[in-house]
C-alpha cells in the first residue's frame, strides 16, 4: 500500500511515494496427527511464509517422507479437512478429517485448528483475488451450493450477471488480480502459532 507525502523543495512541490514496510517471516508447524491413504497416522505440517511485499502463502503436507513423497496430500491440504463454515470445505472432497479425528500437537487444539484454517482460506495468495470481496462471497457461495469443481469462469461470470455483481463498483469480475492486506491481528496469530517440535522430512 502506497500513499503521498508532499516535499516541498525551494518553489516547488513534489510528491515522493511511501512504501509500506512489512516485516517478513516463515514458519513452519506441526498440528498433529492423523490417519493416512495407509491406514498409518502420521504429522500434519504447514509452511507459513509472508513476505517484504505483504503477501501470505500457505502450504502442507501430511506424513512427508524422505524420498519426497508423502503418505497423504501435499500443497493446499487445507482442502482435506473440514472448516468451521462448512461453506468454506472444498466440493471435491467427500469425507473432510474432522478436528475430532486430529490427535493434536502441544499447543495445539480444536479452536486454534479452526482459526488456522479461517486465516490460511481468506488470506493464502492475498494478492492474487479474481475479484472485489463482495463477488469473491457471492462466488465462494455459488460453487459450495451447485458442488462447482475446479475451472468455471464463464459459469462465475454468468452468476455473477445474474445478481448484479459483475462489475462492482467499476471493476469487472476476473479482469485483474486485486489485494487484500492481511490485517495485523491474523499475522499475529500466525507467528505466534507453536513452532514444529519435530522435524519434517520436507514441506
Amino acid at each position: 500500500m502506497k500513499r503521498s507525502r508532499l516535499k516541498r523543495t525551494g518553489s516547488k512541490v513534489r510528491h515522493t511515494r511511501i512504501r509500506k514496510v512489512y516485516q517478513p517471516f516463515t514458519k513452519i508447524i506441526r498440528v498433529g496427527t492423523v490417519e493416512t491413504y495407509s491406514g498409518k497416522h502420521g504429522s500434519v505440517y504447514a509452511k507459513v511464509e509472508f513476505n517484504d511485499e505483504g503477501n501470505l502463502s500457505i502450504s502442507g503436507v501430511i506424513a512427508p517422507l524422505p524420498s519426497g513423497n508423502a503418505m497423504g496430500g501435499a500443497g493446499q491440504i487445507d482442502m482435506d479437512f473440514a472448516h468451521r463454515n462448512p461453506e468454506d470445505d472444498d466440493p471435491r472432497t467427500d469425507h473432510p478429517i474432522k478436528p475430532e479425528e486430529i490427535h493434536f500437537a502441544p499447543g495445539w487444539d480444536k479452536e486454534k485448528w479452526l482459526d488456522f484454517l479461517d486465516v490460511w482460506h481468506r488470506y493464502h495468495l492475498n494478492d492474487m483475488k479474481a475479484g472485489t470481496p463482495r463477488q469473491e462471497e457471492a462466488v465462494k457461495k455459488w460453487r459450495a451450493k451447485h458442488k462447482i469443481e475446479g475451472w468455471a469462469y464463464e459459469e462465475e461470470v454468468k452468476y455473477l450477471k445474474s445478481v448484479g455483481l459483475y462489475n462492482d463498483g467499476g471493476y469487472r469480475y476476473g479482469t485483474g488480480w486485486l489485494r487484500e492486506d492481511v490485517p495485523e491481528s491474523a499475522l499475529t496469530f500466525l507467528k505466534t502459532l507453536p513452532d514444529a517440535d519435530k522435524q519434517p522430512a520436507w514441506v
